[in-house]
């Protein structure tokens, strides 16, 4: 994998009470898939959004582990890059941690947001769709879960 610089391509899901996150990770000319589900009322509140978000931090959180230092992360919520740019406020403790966790990370990686549309002919955007809806049915496959689960609590408990 081409440690330096990658795109990502981020998706999320909803039903019956469990977000689905669906990643795929473009480095060279190696394309990798991950996704994975969490059932949670706390999350399932925010139905999709939740998916949307986890798979962003995931992405981050996975690029860290691996050593990438840049990230181009395509999304078709435009949420995703407005709570960090200021553009939009931080109203619920989600969007906190999502731009706490932003924040944290970007001092090892360089990270920019790419919005692309929903269902409009981006093949990897749909692939990630694919993927954030294919585990609701149990298919997971997503290195490093355990430990950026125990990150998300760690920094969830420091949230003012």
């Amino acid at each position: 994998m081409n440690k330096i610089s990658c795109d990502v391509y981020t998706d999320g899901s909803y039903k019956d009470g469990i977000i689905g996150s669906g990643v795929v990770f473009v480095c060279g000319n190696k394309i990798e898939e991950f996704a994975f589900s969490i059932e949670s009322e706390e999350l399932a509140a925010h139905r999709n959004v939740s998916g949307e978000i986890y798979a962003v931090m995931y992405a981050i959180f996975y690029a860290w582990k691996e050593g990438i230092k840049k990230l181009r992360i395509f999304h078709d919520y435009s949420g995703l890059a407005f709570w960090i740019g200021g553009e939009w406020r931080t109203k619920t403790e989600l969007t906190r941690l999502y731009k706490t966790f932003i924040e944290r990370y970007k001092r090892y990686i360089d990270i920019e947001f790419v919005k692309v549309q929903a269902h409009k002919g981006n093949h990897l955007n749909n692939f990630a769709d694919k993927l954030a809806k294919k585990v609701l049915e149990g298919w997971t496959f997503a290195p490093h879960l355990d430990e950026f689960l125990r990150e998300i609590q760690i920094l969830k408990s420091k949230l003012p």
